[in-house]
């Protein structure tokens, strides 16, 4: 495996040869996501054959989970099942406001983060 970027080399770049880098470690990412994707789908289809929900392999367990998700159940539908709630939220659109206009608030965090994307032009 190769070794990571040293810091100190890092600083020598220009901004055009730092983002090459971020892409082409971008694209060897997605191509990793890929690969460890299919590898997933053999796992379950492997466990399938052998009517397993799991199997140890050396020191690794391997577990084929079922989720649901009910993002999608409508809520006239959940209303009469009985399966619906009243709950106090925080409003974090009225916090912004009062945190852009300079009050502090007790629990507010602030991440900070670089975005990197295509700007897309028009043809």
């Amino acid at each position: 495996m190769k070794a990571p970027l040293d810091p100190n080399q890092l600083q020598t770049l220009d901004d055009k040869s730092l983002l090459k880098i971020f892409q082409t470690a971008e694209v060897k990412v997605e191509e990793l996501k890929s690969t460890m994707s299919v590898i997933k789908d053999e796992f379950i289809t492997r466990l399938d054959k052998k009517g397993l929900s799991s199997t140890q392999v050396d020191d690794f367990s391997i577990t084929k989970v079922t989720r649901n998700s009910y993002s999608q159940v409508p809520i006239d539908e959940a209303r009469k099942l009985g399966a619906t709630k009243t709950e106090e939220k925080v409003d974090g659109r009225v916090i912004g406001n009062l945190v852009k206009k300079g009050m502090k608030i007790k629990g507010v965090t602030q991440s900070l983060f670089i975005q990197i994307r295509a700007i897309k032009k028009d043809d």
